[in-house]
């Protein structure tokens, strides 16, 4: 690539996708330099898999990505780590759009990001739930303590455990007592339907002593329940994402409580509309459908889907499915078919036929390697931890090889250097493996690779690079392993494109005060 190229930062692909100027990152040193020759790890496989690719296409001929950019503004909005705004663009283009559509494929991708980060802030509410129910303190007097006991029972229905064990243990006579009665046998069961998040709870009314939110929410998660997505998405856009659930006293000494049975409450929504968004088309976006599927716990029809399109691949993947993916090809969408149907099997209980499948994937080059442990962790097999090297360069500078090896002539290079395609590929296939090591139980390194696919030139807040969905896991991350004002700063940063931080944040600082309260005396020092 010449200095010429080199040097050109604003190209027409840029222009299509919506973006003032586009800026590349190089990724480590050219081929033959030092840090590769250095290197044990061989990378010849990813060259050669890179040469049939979505990544070298543009390189050769960026056309094709700038047609995708100009049919509909969604994607710019994707392409700059906007899915909210891009699912607001993509929704109206539904309307009379074929079955396989780039439209569908677009406001499912939007969708299923959002549903990402939604999973992210869940398991930071679910996991501080539980530190607030252990913390030492009569904040909120009798009630507070009331509703604390019922939380701890939620928490138990979220873990599988027996929440009337939990709840038969609840002091009585305090606001919370017909919440405690739905959770213990033989209670009403109008409500205990609303509670278990059942379809015929979608119009049971709630019990006075929580939020209109609350009831609200509960609602909502009965509807998802019902599959009336419709209705769901209509009604959760309208609940503010900063009122709790429950809240015991007023102004100052207010204490506020959130039900952790709903913190996926809004990956179940996102999740109905990217299939809501994906209509019934027997194409790529079948990958799309079987994430949803499995976000929504419905597992064996994941797995249907994918054994269906495994039976009958298409032969050609539309720049819609591939683009800003870790897939560069046909063959790698089949293997990530494969690698999905491996974890749709475990999470459907079929441990045996998940290992087989997994087993079933190649190890030849840096992104199958990373596949395959991400679908043997979720049978139960053990983190390929060496998977992804530690020098995330090599990968870079692999498949930076190859659109350099095309030359001056190839007319879309300047696109993938000023779109930071290579990088982008790369934070993909790092990212998949953190979510490996997040399976796998081991926080530490998945926040290390986390942070290493992070842009740091927008350190904790969304840019092209830094997906809201990445931001969201990183802070997930940093709070699972004790480090809440890291968490926190990456959510106050995520704040504006993403309000539903807003919750698991308000919980963070509450648990901070707390623990301030308990340690040095002092509230502030907690905030």
């Amino acid at each position: 690539m010449n200095l010429g190229v080199r040097r050109i930062l604003i190209s027409t692909t840029c222009l299509a996708l919506g973006l003032s100027a586009c800026t590349k990152r190089e990724t480590g040193g050219k081929p033959g330099s030092p840090a590769a020759a250095a290197s044990s790890v061989d990378v010849s496989a990813d060259r050669a898999t890179a040469r049939d690719s979505w990544l070298l296409a543009v390189a050769r001929d960026s056309s094709g990505l700038t047609g995708l950019a100009q049919s509909n503004p969604g994607w710019g909005k994707l392409f700059t780590s906007d899915p909210a705004g891009a699912l607001g663009d993509f929704l109206p283009a539904l309307k009379g759009a074929p079955p396989i559509s780039p439209v569908r494929t677009g406001a499912a991708r939007a969708a299923l990001e959002l549903a990402e980060a939604h999973l992210a802030m869940g398991a930071i509410a679910a996991g501080v739930a539980k530190s607030l129910g252990a913390a030492k303190t009569d904040a909120g007097g009798k009630d507070a303590l009331g509703w604390r006991c019922y939380l701890d029972a939620r928490s138990a229905t979220r873990e599988g455990k027996d929440a009337a064990a939990v709840a038969a243990k609840c002091a009585s006579g305090t606001a919370a007592d017909p919440w405690l009665a739905a959770l213990k046998p033989g209670g009403p069961a109008p409500i205990a339907a609303l509670l278990a998040g059942k379809a015929e709870g979608a119009t049971v009314t709630a019990p006075a002593g929580g939020t209109p939110e609350y009831g609200e929410r509960l609602a909502i998660r009965a509807l998802v329940a019902a599959r009336n997505g419709a209705e769901a998405v209509a009604r959760f856009a309208k609940v503010s994402a900063s009122a709790p659930d429950i809240t015991v006293g007023t102004g100052d000494t207010a204490v506020s409580f959130r039900d952790p049975v709903l913190a996926d409450l809004g990956a179940q929504v996102a999740a109905l509309q990217a299939l809501d968004a994906l209509g019934q088309g027997n194409d790529w976006g079948t990958l799309l459908r079987a994430r949803a599927l499995l976000i929504l716990g419905r597992a064996p029809e994941a797995v249907s889907a994918l054994d269906a399109l495994l039976k009958a691949p298409p032969a050609e993947a539309p720049m819609a499915d591939v683009v800003l993916t870790d897939a560069l090809s046909v063959a790698d969408l089949k293997l990530q078919a494969t690698a999905l149907k491996a974890r749709a099997q475990a999470a459907a209980g079929d441990a045996a036929g998940a290992k087989a499948t997994a087993a079933t994937l190649p190890s030849d080059t840096i992104g199958h390697r990373v596949l395959k442990t991400w679908a043997g962790v979720a049978a139960g097999e053990k983190l390929d931890t060496e998977a992804f090297p530690d020098d995330r360069a090599l990968l870079g500078r692999a498949m930076a090889a190859e659109v350099d090896a095309l030359g001056a002539q190839a007319a879309g290079v300047a696109d993938v250097a000023a779109l930071s395609l290579v990088d982008r590929l790369v934070d993909a296939v790092e990212r998949r493996f953190a979510q490996a090591a997040v399976d796998a139980g081991v926080p530490e390194l998945a926040l290390k690779h986390l942070e290493n696919a992070e842009d740091k030139a927008a350190a904790f807040a969304p840019s092209p690079r830094n997906l809201i969905s990445a931001l969201a896991h990183a802070a997930r991350e940093n709070a699972r392993i004790g480090r809440p004002r890291v968490a926190l700063k990456y959510l106050s940063r995520l704040a504006e494109r993403f309000p539903a931080v807003a919750g698991p944040s308000d919980m963070l600082r509450d648990l901070l005060t707390i623990h301030a309260m308990e340690q040095e005396g002092g509230a502030a020092s907690g905030q």
